[in-house]
């Protein structure tokens, strides 16, 4: 009966170690990256040259998460749902502008460690986006005039899918503050040249609230 109990409350131990915040939780945060775009053009007299150009992009997100899955101690799958938009401005004409805007779908395997029990746990976490740009609009006169890179004169593919990874710090099983990477895979030029345009490494910081 002795070794009964003490199982018990083993596991009881172990189980509170690990035990991962379950449920919905609510999230928003700043993000910054590097629109990469890089085309082979051949002109009649010098040939093929190459134009490269790399936007930095800076701007905000928020969405929802729910932890859907949980398999063994601490660990979890949680799915969410992100808008997120971001600007740019060239820093050598301010009339230089452009704008994106797109949802994301993040699907998170996380584990979960308790620190302080009920008071203070890390959450390292990884797993792989699903994003469709929504909108993607320039301009070279402050908005006078717009152009939309998303119709077929431009050659911009809306669907991309990154691999991110990150780290979260639990707060009271309440408050969640998170650092995240995420790196994007597919090229988003769809026309028939050579070309290569991608969101490359986005850095994000943000803070969720736990129902």
């Amino acid at each position: 009966m002795k070794k009964f109990f003490l199982t018990l409350a083993l596991a009881a131990v172990a189980t509170s170690a690990f035990a991962q915040i379950d449920g919905l939780s609510v999230s928003a945060g700043y993000q910054s990256y590097t629109l990469h775009q890089d085309y082979s053009t051949t002109f009649p007299i010098v040939g093929t040259v190459t134009l490269k150009s790399d936007n930095a992009f800076g701007g905000f997100y928020a969405g929802v998460n729910y932890s859907l899955l949980t398999f063994g101690p601490g660990i979890s799958v949680t799915p969410g749902l992100y808008f997120s938009t971001a600007s740019y401005k060239n820093a050598d004409n301010a009339d230089v502008q452009a704008k994106q805007s797109y949802i994301g779908v993040p699907v998170n395997f996380s584990y979960f460690i308790d620190l302080v029990p009920g008071t203070l746990a890390l959450e390292p976490y990884a797993g792989p986006i699903f994003s469709y740009g929504l909108s993607y609009k320039g301009t070279g006169n402050n908005w006078t005039d717009t152009t939309n890179y998303y119709t077929e004169d431009y050659d911009y593919g809306r669907f991309n899918v990154a691999l991110g990874a990150g780290l979260a710090l639990n707060i009271a099983e309440m408050i969640r503050v998170n650092i995240g990477y995420n790196y994007y895979l597919l090229n988003l030029y769809t026309g028939d040249g050579d070309g290569n345009v991608n969101r490359n490494g986005v850095l994000n910081f943000g803070v969720s609230y736990v129902f």
